[in-house]
């Protein structure tokens, strides 16, 4: 494989659209996960490495989580959702003369996900492996 063909993969594949709401997520899920380290550590009392390990499974289910979202899983219902208020919003549209609302295509769901990146997504099960990775040796003593 080609340096090339790496970048391209890594560009068309994971990065895509890399954008601020991506780090803004990133920021805010790694400072709930700190306060969440910090209260088990010092307000519950329990061990750093259960702390940890709690931390890394949370990382690795919100991760879960979004992957289930992002390949479209509940597209059903988000799309029957979205234009159940579109079609209530187009008929007080209507009433007002106002121009009506298009309902939402699969199509542009599926370029919406396309266009996200996938960095926020794996990092989180990076970081949380490696949580629990550090903590797994400290659980037997």
């Amino acid at each position: 494989m080609s340096k090339e063909t790496f970048t391209s993969f890594l560009k068309t594949k994971i990065v895509r659209d890399f954008n601020k709401f991506s780090i803004v997520w990133i920021v805010f899920w790694s400072i709930v996960c700190i306060v969440l380290y910090l209260v088990l550590v010092f307000a519950k009392e329990s061990k750093w490495y259960d702390a940890q390990s709690m931390i890394g499974l949370l990382l690795i289910c919100v991760s879960a989580f979004s992957t289930v979202l992002r390949l479209g899983f509940f597209n059903s219902y988000s799309k029957t959702y979205k234009n159940w208020k579109i079609s209530s919003e187009n008929k007080m549209r209507r009433e007002n003369q106002l121009p009506e609302i298009e309902k939402v295509d699969d199509n542009i769901l599926k370029a919406e996900r396309q266009k996200k990146s996938l960095i926020p997504i794996l990092l989180g099960f990076v970081v949380g492996l490696i949580l629990i990775i550090i903590a797994l040796p400290f659980f037997n003593s």
